[in-house]
């Protein structure tokens, strides 16, 4: 019955102290460690899954996509990010298959602590994306374009160096129903993001 207590004991002090050092190093990533004063350099790699809106003003449809991230954090309350990729094939009326190509976008991160684990945040920049639209005649006209970007969400800490974030951001207002090439597209997904 000794050596339980004992055992449990041993094992309530060193869970403490384990809880202990793993905050004190967690302080070290959390978003209040930087002062507001200075400036550094926090780059990160990260990925976003979705769903994409691609719309031709006369109908819309949701298709599943993902993009790869390179980015950095200069600040407490900025940072710059660059993001590359695609997403499904889509239908609308008059097209028998919208879609995505491809798009890159490379925005200024405006963020905003909440706690030490949580933030919010503002993308604003530019995003250039090729576009592909098959009309129910048979012929296909693509189109690459390049338009402003802004969108928010936030991030969470969910270890030292991981985040998970969730956003909605409107990528492209690039249709234009004159001559029925481009698409208006947003999307609204989740990220996973590693710190170096």
């Amino acid at each position: 019955m000794r050596w339980k207590i004992r055992l449990l004991l041993f094992m309530l002090v060193f869970g403490a102290f384990a809880g202990t050092s793993a905050h004190a190093g967690a302080r070290a990533h959390d978003f209040y460690f930087h002062p507001p004063q200075d400036f550094f350099f926090a780059p990160y790699i990260g990925a976003g899954l979705g769903a994409f809106n691609l719309s031709t003003n006369d109908d819309s449809d949701n298709v599943f996509g993902g993009y790869g991230v390179i980015g950095a954090d200069l600040h407490r309350y900025f940072g710059l990010e660059v993001r590359v990729g695609t997403a499904a094939d889509g239908a609308a009326r008059g097209f028998t298959k919208v879609r995505m190509d491809w798009f890159v976008s490379y925005l200024a991160k405006f963020q905003l602590p909440a706690t030490e684990y949580l933030r919010f945040y503002a993308v604003v920049g530019g995003t250039t994306l090729r576009s592909s639209l098959t009309r129910t005649s048979g012929v296909k006209v693509t189109d690459t374009k390049t338009g402003f970007t802004a969108g928010g969400g936030l991030d969470y800490r969910l270890l030292d160096n991981l985040l998970l974030a969730g956003e909605w951001t409107q990528y492209a207002n690039k249709y234009d129903g004159f001559v029925k090439r481009g698409l208006d597209v947003w999307g609204a997904t989740g990220l996973l993001k590693l710190e170096f």
